[in-house]
């Protein structure tokens, strides 16, 4: 079967290639986890990579909006007037929404649409049997359509990572959609990341499951302390990754039945790490993976802005955030365990001299000198499920 490629790197190769021809998917997942970037990426990719003319509606944003939003991404849509439309439809007026989508459909030659988002689409339908008629017949009218539709839904809470809970704002969408893609905003080990899972596809055997990588070469930065046979833990999807005959090349890790899938290659003056298999926050994950993530973060040469005693760590889940405003910083060092942690931070600071630090909650006032601009935070005792924030300013 010949598919759609959405043209978003990595996700085709999930789904087998791409979305099936006239297929709705389900895009879900919390707030702030990237279902609008997703729905503008897969539009954006349709009329500049394959030629495909495309409809974004929303129930919930200015069209202006939508269109800061896509060219911060280096995609302006206005180069494109015939073929692409932004579209604004009053969420109380859904009567009429069906006529008019099918209208501005066929003026553009629709290929792609983007409906952003059920969740405001049903809001001002307060009969659960008319909420669920308005989006069975919405669904069935895009699936007669010549196109691919991608629909949103937010979940409430984010949605449950092992895919186990309410897919969708309403519980419905997920039954009626060809596939069902969830993003998740997920931490790991003070580092957060958003991340995906495709719970269903009709037609199509996507890569799902949890899958371990296991270390087979120490000698790159980005694994060292680590020793051979150390694992890994991946979900969601497993990829072998092709070494090239190039002396350049080697293999750090490979997955259970031996297929490389952690590979470091030269790129001229640069260096690239090809991984193939995704790592999460999931209940079998062991402190490896946050060792690898903070080593990669290291090989890359990218700045942190502090690092902590407990960094890599998972058996005692400390997590510490630094926000930065016009009078210092404030760190929020939060235990997350049954037991006390006393927490190590060193933070950079931009020079060199006296700071003020005042913990917030306990009101007590300590001053500390920077060596190397280099701030060094050491908390007390903080009991299971409490946290420290410290108020910093330089004297």
């Amino acid at each position: 079967m010949d598919k759609v490629k959405t043209g978003i790197p990595g996700y085709d190769s999930i789904i087998q290639g791409g979305y099936i021809p006239r297929s709705v998917n389900l895009i879900a997942g919390g707030a702030g986890t990237g279902k609008t970037i997703f729905g503008l990426q897969f539009l954006w990719n349709g009329i500049s990579r394959f030629l495909e003319p495309g409809v974004y509606v929303s129930f919930e944003e200015n069209i202006s909006d939508l269109q800061s939003d896509a060219l911060a991404m280096g995609w302006d849509f206005k180069k494109y007037p015939r073929k692409f439309k932004f579209i604004y439809h009053a969420p109380y007026e859904i009567e009429n929404f069906i006529d008019r989508l099918e209208k501005e459909i066929s003026q553009v030659k629709a290929k792609r649409v983007v409906i952003d988002s059920t969740s405001t689409f049903g809001m001002s339908l307060r009969d659960e049997y008319e909420l669920r008629r308005k989006l069975y017949d919405l669904i069935e009218a895009l699936k007669k359509l010549n196109c691919v539709s991608v629909l949103t839904s937010e979940i409430i809470g984010g949605g449950d990572v092992a895919g186990t809970g309410r897919l969708s704002r309403f519980g419905i969408e997920e039954f009626v959609c060809d596939s069902v893609t969830v993003l998740y905003f997920a931490g790991l080990g003070g580092h957060s990341d958003r991340t995906l899972r495709v719970i269903k596809s009709r037609e199509i055997n996507q890569k799902k499951g949890l899958f371990p990588m296991e270390i087979t070469n120490t000698a790159h930065p980005a694994v060292a302390g680590f020793s051979k046979g150390d694992i890994l833990k991946g979900i969601y999807f497993a990829e072998s990754v092709e070494p090239a005959s190039d002396p350049d090349e080697s293999i750090l890790a490979t997955l259970k039945d031996g297929t490389p899938c952690l590979v470091a290659s030269r790129y001229g003056q640069g260096e690239t790490l090809f991984l193939g298999s995704f790592m999460d926050n999931h209940p079998e994950e062991n402190q490896n993976n946050n060792r690898f993530l903070l080593g990669l973060l290291d090989w890359a040469k990218i700045d942190r802005p502090f690092t902590s005693s407990h960094d890599g760590r998972r058996e005692e889940p400390v997590v510490i955030r630094l926000h930065e405003n016009s009078g210092g910083w404030l760190l929020y060092v939060l235990n997350q365990g049954h037991s006390p942690e006393k927490v190590s931070v060193r933070m950079k600071v931009p020079e060199t001299g006296d700071y003020l630090l005042e913990e917030m909650i306990s009101g007590h006032t300590v001053r500390r000198n920077s060596d190397d601009k280099i701030l060094e935070i050491v908390t007390g005792e903080i009991p299971g499920s409490d946290v420290e924030i410290y108020k910093i300013s330089q004297e």
